[in-house]
């Protein structure tokens, strides 16, 4: 039980280094957004790998946002085919 209360305690302290590093220039920046929860869930990651399909998701995420901001429709349907696989083999494991 004091392992679970220290592994929670070493999360919060990730979660709170990555709040002070925020550095967006607009609230509405997904991207940024994105890729600053892809660096704490990289922390966690390493601490514990049960974070793994938390960083798995949000790298799935950057790849549509960034498909999306190249307005390439080719890009994005091979970016949501892409999600969907993979979504669909994280849920049948």
């Amino acid at each position: 039980m004091a392992r679970e209360r220290k592994r929670h305690v070493k999360a919060d302290e990730v979660a709170a280094k990555a709040a002070v590093e925020r550095s967006y220039n607009r609230a509405s920046d997904e991207l940024a957004r994105l890729e600053t929860a892809l660096q704490v869930a990289a922390r966690l990651v390493v601490q514990d790998p049960i974070y793994a399909p938390i960083f798995r998701r949000l790298e799935r995420e950057i790849a549509l946002e960034k498909a999306a901001r190249a307005e390439d429709v080719i890009e994005r349907a091979r970016a949501l085919i892409a999600q969907n696989e993979i979504g669909t083999s994280n849920s049948a494991a």
